[in-house]
């Protein structure tokens, strides 16, 4: 699992100016992605992170023929 912080636009504020991309690399299969925008890195994380559980629920699901 690799997981990327970054403050998109620096020292400029905005709204969902930070993001987080997590890859998962499974044995076999190809690297899945998650990415997430959101106010603060906290949020960013959080995001991802719940994509990321869905997608592997759904992809392991689908390797086992659920």
């Amino acid at each position: 699992m690799e997981v990327h912080l970054n403050d998109v636009n620096g020292d400029e504020r905005g709204d969902d100016d930070n993001l987080c991309v997590m890859e998962a690399h499974l044995a076999g299969m190809q690297p899945i992605t998650a990415t997430h925008h959101a106010d603060t890195l906290e949020q960013a994380l959080d995001g991802a992170a719940r994509k990321m559980h869905r997608l592997l629920d759904t992809t392991l699901a689908k390797s086992r023929g659920y």
